[in-house]
């Protein structure tokens, strides 16, 4: 059994299967460790740049499992931030509060 464990650990995540025990809260695209994360995001990036028009810069990712679609997008937002969509304590952000944005909206460089 320590074998397995000590195998698993070794792995590339480039050679790392994804599973479904890997998601948080079963969400495809929230994992539970750093390899599934790197895993998933290099499969990701890959079949995006795969199905990007030859030429042309490749588009933004944009994440149908996680955070709001839009930006009235409140109940999206709240179970984004929140496990059971509630602040657990005063001084949470309130979700009418939160925007999500790609980086280059709050840099004036870009990534």
């Amino acid at each position: 059994m320590e074998d397995i464990l000590d195998a698993k650990l070794n792995l590339s995540y480039l050679d790392y299967k994804v599973s479904k025990y890997d998601y948080f809260q079963g969400c495809p695209t929230m994992l539970t460790s750093e390899k599934a994360a790197l895993a998933k995001v290099s499969q990701i990036y890959y079949n995006h740049k795969q199905h990007a028009t030859p030429g042309q810069p490749i588009g933004k990712y944009l994440d149908k499992d996680f955070g709001p679609l839009r930006d009235s997008d409140y109940d999206r937002c709240r179970f984004t931030l929140y496990k059971h969509g509630e602040m657990p304590k005063k001084g949470y952000p309130d979700p009418h509060d939160v925007h999500f944005v790609f980086p280059e909206t709050i840099t004036d460089k870009p990534i």
